[in-house]
């Protein structure tokens, strides 16, 4: 009904990618899903796979929606009959279009091109999909989350990709003399806990409540230029060592994280 949307790269078919489902069962709990709820899919074997994977995970299918109130019911549509999943269509257009633009503004700005296999192209995704629903205004006059949530969304947001500092959650705990703030590059918000993601080092992503923009100057040019190197790297496929590890990063499940890095981000090739 509020239209609230998901949106994931994954990096194979089905259950492939052991992520996929938390990631998924994250977004009911953001979206305010925790009871009976009703998936409707096609009859692509991938996909039922994540969806039965889904149901699995919150409840059992023999139990009726009075007995287990976490019970999914799942549907699907009949063959050739895109029409049954019109808005989950026209949805996916809408935000292949965003994922493009983001895309080419990064690549305009900084003059990187982002590869689809690349670790950084999950958070656009992750990101986009961020934007749909806080910014994409429906029929009704509001956006997916004011539909959802009762209130418009007033989160201070940077450029996908833009050198940004940010302050370690840990600060008040560090020596006197250590910095407080770290250079890194920004790859959006975690939707769930709404803290900053932000790039720091190779496969490494520090959440913080505090960020703001790193204004290359004589004082930061070094850390500015450190920063686009670091998103350069973001940019380029995988290192194998990542294609190796089974579980991918998983923001969107966790809490906010108050003093450690989150895991390596890996890539996930298709959209699910």
């Amino acid at each position: 009904r509020a239209g609230y949307a998901f949106a994931s790269a994954v990096r194979a078919k089905g259950t492939g990618d052991v992520a996929v489902v938390d990631d998924i069962l994250a977004w009911l709990r953001e979206a305010g899903l925790t009871n009976y709820v009703c998936f409707r899919s096609d009859g692509e074997p991938a996909i039922r796979a994540v969806v039965e994977a889904v149901a699995t995970r919150r409840g059992p299918k023999e139990l009726t929606k009075i007995e287990y109130p976490n019970l999914m019911r799942i549907e699907t549509t009949p063959v050739k009959s895109s029409s049954s999943l019109g808005g989950a269509e026209r949805y996916a257009q809408t935000l292949g279009g965003m994922i493009r633009t983001l895309r080419m503004s990064l690549t305009e700005r900084l003059n990187i091109d982002l590869n689809a296999t690349s670790l950084a192209f999950n958070l656009l995704v992750i990101h986009a999909n961020f934007l749909y629903n806080r910014y994409q205004v429906r029929a009704n006059g509001l956006t997916p989350f004011e539909d959802q949530m009762g209130h418009s969304y007033h989160g201070k947001l940077f450029q996908w990709g833009q050198p940004v500092l940010v302050r370690q959650p840990t600060a008040l705990d560090l020596p006197k003399m250590d910095a407080r703030w770290i250079a890194g590059i920004w790859m959006g918000r975690r939707p769930e806990a709404g803290d900053h993601m932000v790039a720091v080092g190779d496969g490494r992503i520090l959440c913080g409540r505090s960020c703001r923009a790193l204004i290359p100057s004589e004082v930061s040019m070094k850390d500015y230029k450190e920063s686009i190197e670091l998103l350069k790297l973001w940019a380029k496929p995988a290192p194998p060592k990542y294609l190796a590890q089974p579980a991918l990063l998983k923001h969107l499940a966790k809490p906010a994280l108050p003093t450690h890095l989150a895991k390596p981000a890996l890539p996930r090739h298709r959209m699910q």
